[in-house]
């Protein structure tokens, strides 16, 4: 596809923040939330003419926070703020029914990803204006285990043991999927119609179990997705040396 039409960009914000202990998203160091900084790559430059940010229930004066935060920063980027699902596949619907009507070319991103760099964006968004749906990835530095993960008798599964290794995997043809991820607009959501399942991991596996073919982009070591509170402190002490 040519780039024609409008580049959006939804940011997923609806997760609880149950295994970090806390909604991730709304910490702030800095001055600034995660939520924001992973926000910022889309601001910072022409390709990006809108911005949906998709939110979880029940914390108002926090959302009212970002929001103000976010259009501080803004420069002619028009920003809608909605409500996510239960799961990622309905946050992410909601963010494609907020999208403006001119948008023909939309980015999904992960909010716990705030050390994506504008650079990615650009690439993401050439790649998907080319082919119509492109990931970034990145190589796999350790070896991978498959494994069979029900736990042994008295074994809640939680140190590993019990667990019966299956085969080392081929890292060689293995590859870590990122975020920001890009579609044709029009390719996305048919393929959410054909082939979307709650379950599904992210929006690139949608479009390929819809039998459409999916394009690489470099990712980059940096980009990492902050899920534990583990990585969580880490996260808010990088950005702490930062600031």
């Amino acid at each position: 596809m040519s780039r024609g039409g409008q580049v959006w960009a939804v940011v997923l914000a609806a997760g609880s923040g149950r295994r970090a202990g806390r909604a991730k998203q709304f910490a702030r160091i800095g001055g600034r939330t995660l939520l924001a900084r992973a926000c910022a790559p889309f601001l910072q430059g022409p390709a990006v003419e809108g911005l949906v940010v998709v939110t979880p229930a029940g914390h108002p004066e926090r959302i009212e926070e970002v929001e103000r935060e976010l259009r501080a920063g803004m420069d002619g980027v028009e920003l809608r703020i909605v409500q996510g699902g239960a799961t990622r596949h309905l946050s992410a619907q909601a963010g494609l029914d907020a999208l403006g009507p001119s948008c023909e070319l939309v980015l999904i991103h992960d909010a716990a990803r705030p050390f994506t760099s504008a650079t990615l964006v650009d690439r993401v968004v050439a790649a998907a204006a080319e082919s119509g749906a492109a990931v970034p990835v990145v190589g796999l530095k350790d070896a991978i285990l498959e494994v069979d993960d029900s736990p042994a008798p008295g074994d809640d599964g939680r140190n590993g043991r019990g667990q019966d290794v299956r085969r080392y995997l081929p890292r060689q043809s293995l590859r870590a999927v990122q975020t920001p991820q890009g579609f044709s607009l029009e390719l996305l959501r048919r393929a959410f119609r054909e082939a979307g399942r709650p379950d599904a991991p992210d929006e690139g596996s949608v479009v390929l179990e819809s039998g459409r073919p999916v394009s690489l982009v470099e990712g980059e070591p940096d980009n990492l997705k902050i899920t534990s509170a583990g990585e969580l402190e880490w996260a808010l002490r990088r950005l702490r040396e930062e600031s």
